[in-house]
């Protein structure tokens, strides 16, 4: 049995991850700002090993896309072996957000990020610089 699934609003894209989910977040990088259309992106961080779409498509496959009815897409990418699952394509309640991710670049217009744990980049002991350097350009 799935430990995640979800499905973009129309139902034609689904996924189902079998394995731990490392946290619920919220980043408020400047992109994903820009690709929620709000102040911060909700997401899901699990591993790629045991994630599974259907239809597996190229735009399933990119960073960041859309859905043909408009919903956020998984985000992920080739040497990447975690993927961020948008909390909105989540069909069960996993609780709430644990941690807030790059408050550093958050809004100026944007009050609050919640009493969860704050970073100004990525968690710590997370090597991430290849991702944060694409998340800052």
């Amino acid at each position: 049995m799935a430990d995640l699934r979800g499905n973009c609003l129309c139902g034609a894209i689904a996924f189902e991850y079998t394995g731990p989910i490392h946290g619920l977040q919220a980043c408020h990088c400047l992109r994903c700002r820009k690709f929620y259309g709000i102040a911060l992106g909700p997401i899901a961080i699990i591993n790629r090993e045991g994630f599974a779409s259907s239809p597996s498509s190229e735009r399933v496959n990119r960073y960041f896309g859309r859905a043909c009815c408009g919903s956020a897409l998984p985000m992920r990418k080739e040497w990447d072996p975690r993927v961020g699952v948008p909390l909105s394509f989540v069909k069960e309640d996993r609780g709430q957000v644990t941690s807030h991710i790059f408050v550093g670049s958050k809004a100026p217009w944007h009050v609050g990020a919640g009493d969860e744990a704050q970073h100004e980049v990525w968690p710590p002991n997370e090597d991430m610089d290849e991702r944060f350097r694409d998340l800052t350009e």
